[in-house]
């Protein structure tokens, strides 16, 4: 499976209305849920940041633990070997990765990442002020046009380790269930960082 980030963006008129804007990304966004590319993980806070009417998310990860093949070291012809959304058991992970065929690869914990389009700045700036409470390191404006106001978040609870290269494991077992340890408990920081901004979202802009 190529890597691919799971994205419902607009693709519609360049000038429409923000309201326009909207109805186009749920109507993408519920399209997504039924093939089943939407972390059901995530669902409960997009729902909490869609029913603003002065927000939309266009796209989002809950945050995993993977393992996936880095032949040339970027996202270039890579692959996911394996996928979880969940803490995973070592004994799991250690079967995935003795199975697991690539020229390079990786154990990777993944944070949260998170694309809000807004109505204008006035609520891109509330929004920024819900991640700064939530402790939320990562995130700022990166478009500004006439209709909406693209905000990205992303979390920092992540890891990356290279754990097998042409067929050969770089680590034993022992030293990959430290590993499987320490992505776990960053999955947790992760969703604990899901909870602290949906309580400072639901206090601050629940409609």
């Amino acid at each position: 499976m190529k890597v691919t980030d799971v994205k419902h963006g607009y693709r519609g008129p360049k000038h429409a209305s923000f309201d326009d804007i909207k109805r186009e990304l749920l109507r993408l966004l519920e399209n997504a849920r039924k093939k089943g590319v939407v972390d059901a993980e995530a669902n409960p806070y997009l729902d909490l940041i869609n029913s603003n009417p002065d927000y939309v998310t266009s796209s989002s990860c809950y945050g995993r633990i993977i393992l996936i093949d880095l032949p040339n070291y970027t996202k270039k012809d890579s692959n996911f070997l394996w996928k979880q959304h969940n803490t995973v058991s070592v004994d799991d992970a250690w079967a995935a990765l003795q199975s697991a065929e690539g020229k390079f690869v990786w154990l990777k914990a993944d944070p949260l990442i998170l694309h809000v389009s807004c109505r204008d700045i006035d609520a891109a700036n509330a929004l920024l002020k819900v991640k700064a409470c939530a402790g939320m390191k990562r995130g700022g404006i990166f478009s500004i046009a006439e209709n909406r106001v693209q905000i990205e978040l992303e979390g920092t609870y992540r890891m990356e380790v290279p754990v097998k290269k042409e067929g050969e494991s770089l680590v034993d077992k022992n030293y990959f269930s430290l590993l499987i340890e320490n992505a776990n408990a960053k999955f947790e920081k992760n969703a604990a960082m899901w909870e602290r901004f949906a309580g400072e979202f639901s206090s601050r802009l629940e409609a």
